[in-house]
């Protein structure tokens, strides 16, 4: 009986088979955040994380910022304080794992904007990128910044005519005063 052997070894290339799931917030989560109206710009409002199962490029991920005001409100930054690409954290020899921080662009005004609604994508870096995606509120929540003005009043001032022979007690005028502001705000008096 003859016979031989040989050694053979097999490279298995990675396909981009899996997406990108986000870690925070938890898979399939939302995100719903309340910021104050006088935070100011630059300032980190949450960081989006992502995990891809896939190796090399494939399991590269990059965060995208998608809806209408958002972008005007805020970017995203590839790591928390820092303004270049940042490479895949190897977690593990299996998976990488990426963060995006949400950043304040502009200051924020609750009487125009009361909230902000954007969806973050997380993309691969395969060829034939996959993503996933979260949605995010971010509920602007208010601060006394805004002074009351009477409505009707010509140059800040009116002027009321009371006659001499009014009695005591006679109502002279009724005055009305407006603010923006939320009502947890507004302080009345008589």
């Amino acid at each position: 009986m003859l016979s031989s052997s040989a050694k053979l070894i097999v490279n298995l290339e990675d396909e981009n088979d899996n997406l990108p799931v986000f870690t925070s917030p938890a898979k399939g989560g939302s995100l719903k955040l309340e910021l104050s109206e006088d935070t100011p710009p630059g300032t980190v409002v949450h960081t989006f994380a992502a995990v891809d199962a896939d190796k090399g490029e494939n399991g590269m991920v990059t965060f995208h910022l998608k809806g209408g005001a958002g972008g005007q409100h805020f970017y995203l930054n590839p790591t928390t304080g820092r303004n270049s690409f940042f490479p895949a954290l190897i977690l593990s020899e299996r998976f990488f794992s990426s963060q995006g921080a949400l950043v304040l662009r502009n200051s924020l005004d609750r009487e125009t904007t009361p909230d902000v609604r954007l969806t973050v994508t997380a993309n691969d870096g395969g060829a034939e990128s996959r993503s996933s995606s979260v949605s995010a509120v971010i509920t602007v929540t208010d601060v006394n910044d805004n002074s009351p003005h009477f409505p009707g009043a010509s140059g800040g001032s009116s002027v009321i005519t009371v006659p001499e022979d009014a009695p005591e007690g006679t109502v002279v005028a009724r005055l009305e005063a407006v603010d923006a502001d939320e009502v947890k705000h507004i302080k009345t008096f008589e």
